[in-house]
């Protein structure tokens, strides 16, 4: 079994990696299994294959690179393809992971990026790559002046939804900026200590908005290309602003960002493919 320190979680539950094995020296297989409640009902899809992108990349690098527990992971960008319909009517079973680019200092890891397929009954429904950087926990330390982590915050009344977007403009309502309120009782996010927002909650965020901006019905993320320029600390305010949108096809492809702090420097930005619900046919699943 997948050890939770192996992905960088506190609780069992929240884990979506089992049992691992080598498929060959440099490529790992695990067992997929965890929760889909709790995620955002519209974009379970989206959470589930960066999820576990986020995890497997973690989870390779101490593995296949021998990694130190404590050690520092910095995902620079992230990006995946949506291949299957639905991942609830074609469940992922299994997660192929591998990596290339990969650089070592002072021989111990210092970068690389995963490639990562997604299978469900051995179709590919999904596949993805992470950008992964790696830094010693005093490197850590200096880099982020010492902030002290924050421990998750106790509440047994949680929001529906841990992350919400509330309008800028109200009159008349702006479909292109978004106030970020985050839940840090989460335990999707928040299930042990950070000294940061951290990245998944601005994904999420994006993937909500361009969801939200979007005019095709019922949108669906199909791609999602993103990078991570700088840290958002817990009291700065997190802003969404839809940079572009651009029909393709039956969907559309929208450029988003995330800014924070009083001079809205760039948190992340991120383009995202939608498409409607009703354009995904059976026919174009796999299986």
């Amino acid at each position: 079994m997948v050890h939770r320190s192996l992905v960088h979680k506190e609780a069992r539950g929240q884990m979506l990696l089992r049992r691992v094995r080598r498929s060959s020296e440099d490529v790992l297989e695990f067992d997929l299994g965890g929760p889909r409640g709790g995620m955002s009902s519209a974009l379970s899809d989206a959470s589930f294959v960066a999820e576990a992108l986020r995890q497997a990349t973690i989870a390779s690098a101490h593995l296949l690179h021998s990694t130190a527990l404590d050690w520092a992971f910095i995902m620079d960008r992230m990006v995946f393809d949506l291949e299957a319909c639905s991942l609830r009517s074609h469940p992922p079973d299994r997660l192929l992971i591998g990596a290339r680019d990969v650089t070592a200092r002072a021989g111990a890891l210092s970068s690389l990026t995963s490639e990562m397929t997604l299978l469900s009954g051995g179709a590919r429904v999904a596949s993805g790559q992470g950008y992964l950087r790696v830094v010693a926990a005093n490197v850590y330390a200096r880099l982020r002046s010492n902030i002290p982590p924050r421990e998750p915050v106790p509440s047994t009344r949680r929001k529906a939804e841990p992350i919400t977007l509330r309008n800028v403009a109200v009159h008349p309502p702006d479909r292109s900026r978004w106030r970020v309120e985050v839940d840090e009782s989460d335990p999707l996010f928040f299930d042990h200590a950070v000294d940061h927002l951290p990245g998944m909650v601005i994904f999420e965020a994006a993937c909500i908005g361009a969801a939200t901006a979007s005019v095709v019905h019922g949108p669906r993320i199909q791609h999602f290309d993103g990078s991570f320029h700088r840290y958002v600390e817990f009291d700065e305010r997190l802003e969404l602003v839809v940079a572009s949108r651009e029909a393709q096809g039956p969907g559309e492809r929208i450029r988003i960002q995330a800014l924070t702090g009083d001079d809205d420097a760039m948190a992340m930005s991120a383009t995202v493919r939608v498409a409607p619900t009703r354009a995904c046919l059976p026919a174009h699943c796999p299986g």
